[in-house]
């Protein structure tokens, strides 16, 4: 089993422990699109990622086309490159221009932001066949136009490798997970965004491309103020309290996120810190048995949020993942208890953490059935070396197979 490399240093009399591997590899002259940056989170991510190193091509449509000029000064005055690629993610030809045109500015596509989005609050029954297409068109099309293109691009130019790997990054939404009455459309086409993105992730990874999506909570951005003032007109009260509401029932710390909240979370997932980021995060039965239908062993960590050996294991879980996931044949996937509590059900889960292992959705006895405790990494370690034996072993005989 292969651990990470420690080593400690003392400053200013303290002890600090840190791992070799956390050191964050530069984006310096790397290029990204962020589709839909003239304002709001999309503006603030490209900001973000040119602070980061990046050089951003901004993209809206043309009634955005000052902000996203704007937003251009903004960033060459921070010394990056900057260009303006107009376009409508809801159509394909123009998101195959706009990935163009930064390729011809810039050179070889490494990050892809499809953050472009509209939304519309409306009761479900009220809502016409116009104007579901209309979010679906923007918010479900708009995505894949933008995941398949810029994956064509990436495959094409061969520039994506195992330590260097290209990123596709979409917007989802809370209510990719909880849905809100009144989003009836924006909800059902963030839930698409959701389930789209695994499938990319798990069919581009042998093309050596990530790809993840952000789920923003409560943001305060003029959409929000859109969607507070249509449910405010819709129930007879003032501006503004429905967004206090929700800030209120669906946020933990009690305040609204900010654009550059979001930003900081992309600038994680579009930098060398999630190059490995291979965990995938179950809240339902039918979830965990499409892993299983797509990957043959797969490890699952069942924790709580208010668990504290279950914090001290996520670091070892996630190195766990990042040394032994291989595309469908081992993957990782975490169960919060507290959000998927059928899962806990179905598999009999009463203890926080507990580590199962399952081959083609049967649990295995690899280690059994582990309530980790003490969140001692070396059981975890022992059990998921013998299954990357297994897996790396699985994957040899399917190479041999393709070439026979």
């Amino acid at each position: 089993m292969r651990y990470l490399a420690q080593t400690v240093t003392r400053t200013a009399g303290r002890c600090r422990t840190c791992y070799s591997s956390t050191a964050r590899a530069s984006v310096e002259g790397r290029n990204a699109i962020v589709t839909g940056s003239s304002r709001g989170i999309g503006k603030a991510i490209a900001i973000r990622l040119a602070s980061d190193g990046y050089n951003v091509c901004i993209n809206d449509i043309p009634a955005n086309q000052k902000g996203c000029e704007e937003v251009v000064s903004e960033i060459q005055a921070l010394g990056r490159q900057a260009c303006v690629a107009i376009a409508d993610v809801s159509k394909r030809d123009e998101v195959k221009q706009m990935v163009q045109t930064s390729v011809d500015i810039f050179g070889p596509l490494d990050t892809m932001i499809a953050n472009a989005g509209i939304a519309q609050a409306k009761a479900v029954l009220d809502l016409t066949e116009a104007e579901f297409e209309r979010m679906f068109a923007v918010n479900v099309f708009g995505v894949n136009n933008c995941y398949a293109e810029a994956a064509k691009q990436m495959i094409a130019q061969g520039t994506c490798r195992p330590d260097r790997p290209g990123k596709i990054i979409g917007a989802a939404s809370i209510v990719a997970f909880k849905p809100f009455p009144q989003l009836p459309h924006y909800s059902a086409a963030k839930w698409a965004v959701r389930g789209l993105t695994q499938v990319y992730a798990m069919e581009l990874a042998e093309h050596n491309i990530t790809v993840n999506a952000y789920a923003p909570g409560i943001v305060g951005t003029p959409m929000w103020d859109q969607i507070d003032a249509q449910i405010a007109e819709k129930r007879g009260v003032r501006r503004g309290d429905i967004f206090k509401q929700f800030v209120r029932e669906n946020t933990a710390l009690g305040r609204a996120s900010v654009p550059e909240d979001v930003a900081k979370l992309v600038s994680f997932l579009a930098g060398s810190d999630s190059d490995f980021y291979k965990i995938h995060h179950i809240t339902s039965t039918s979830e965990l048995q499409a892993l299983f239908s797509s990957t043959t062993y797969v490890a699952v960590d069942f924790y709580a949020d208010w668990c504290p050996p279950c914090k001290s294991i996520a670091p070892v879980f996630s190195a766990l993942a990042s040394q032994h996931s291989v595309p469908g044949v081992l993957a990782f996937a975490k169960v919060n208890v507290d959000h998927a509590q059928d899962v806990a059900r179905t598999y009999r889960v009463t203890a926080m953490p507990t580590f199962l292992f399952f081959k083609e959705g049967r649990q295995v006895a690899v280690n059994g059935q582990v309530a980790i405790q003490g969140a001692d990494p070396r059981s975890l370690g022992a059990a998921a070396e013998k299954l990357g034996g297994l897996a790396k072993k699985r994957a040899e005989a399917k190479a041999a197979e393709g070439k026979a």
